[in-house]
């Protein structure tokens, strides 16, 4: 088992990622059509895709049946599982960021799990992965 890796080394896995495609919001990856076997890609990914994707590699798509449209090999679910093994650090209560609806500045600041935050400043506050990553590189979690 490899080891596991702190908040600087998600913020790099986050910035490797974020170079093989484009930003969503919503889900960890998008698909979109394509011309090959399957009929499927990856087309963009989310911060935390991008993270799964910069530390694991891009991770296979296999089709469910026919009347379904293919899945990433093992589903959202084992690739946050992975995530949460390589980077427990995603476990960790952190406050929001200022700029947020809920940093520091109300009642002194609200916390949430790391995951959660990210997924929050990826899909509500429309955060690039880029920003994200210099967040992180900033944050102290004890």
């Amino acid at each position: 088992m490899k080891k596991t890796k702190g908040v600087k080394a998600l913020a790099n896995a986050i910035l490797r990622g974020a170079k093989k495609r484009p930003q969503t919001t919503g889900e960890l990856f998008q698909l979109t059509a394509a011309n090959n076997k399957i009929g499927y890609k990856l087309g963009a990914s989310c911060a935390l895709g991008a993270a799964y994707e910069g530390e694991f590699g891009t991770p296979p798509l296999v089709l469910r049946d026919e009347y379904m449209p293919p899945m990433v090999d093992g589903g959202d679910g084992a690739m946050h599982d992975a995530l949460g093994k390589r980077f427990p650090i995603l476990n960790k209560e952190v406050i929001y960021p200022e700029n947020t609806d809920f940093d520091g500045s109300i009642f002194g600041g609200i916390r949430s799990e790391l995951r959660s935050v990210i997924i929050s400043l990826n899909d509500e506050y429309g955060w690039t992965r880029g920003r994200i990553a210099n967040w992180l590189k900033k944050l102290r979690i004890a």
